[in-house]
């Protein structure tokens, strides 16, 4: 059996000395490489926060490894989360995602990115907002 791909291992040495005793080094790790035979899809960035107005995002997706990595795209929220472009491509490119104006109360949605056959698939980018936030004052005159 060999070692997994993208993996961190930890191990210690216990050395013994002639009288019989015996001690731990620190403890040590490594991370193994990605599978270097195909397509790994990355997504940048992975979460982001954004205001009761709502707006435009974008996030980046790209294949770091090597080989052709075609791509899609899925709102898993689509009635506040719309995919406006870039819902599919391959190896590298931008998807722009509009989302709608919160006035009820703060949610989370997500957006999921798959490629198959690929390292690191699915990657599931969050998408936090917050709700409009009222300020009431009263005055005597």
């Amino acid at each position: 059996m060999g070692l997994i791909n993208s993996t961190t291992y930890y191990w210690r040495v216990k050395a013994k000395d002639n009288f019989g005793s015996s001690y731990f080094s620190k403890v040590f790790s490594f991370t193994t490489q990605a599978d270097s035979t195909k397509p790994t899809l990355a997504v940048s960035p992975i979460s982001t926060e954004i205001d009761f107005e709502g707006g435009e995002l974008s996030f980046e997706v790209t294949n770091t490894s090597i080989g052709t990595m075609n791509w899609n795209a899925v709102s898993n929220d689509t009635s506040w989360i719309k995919i406006i472009s870039g819902s599919s491509g391959t190896n590298s490119g931008t998807i722009k995602v509009m989302v709608l104006g919160n006035k009820k109360e703060e949610r989370t949605g997500s957006i999921t990115i798959s490629s198959d056959g690929s390292a690191g698939s699915p990657r599931v980018v969050e998408i936090k907002q917050e709700i409009a936030k009222y300020e009431v004052s009263v005055s005597t005159n």
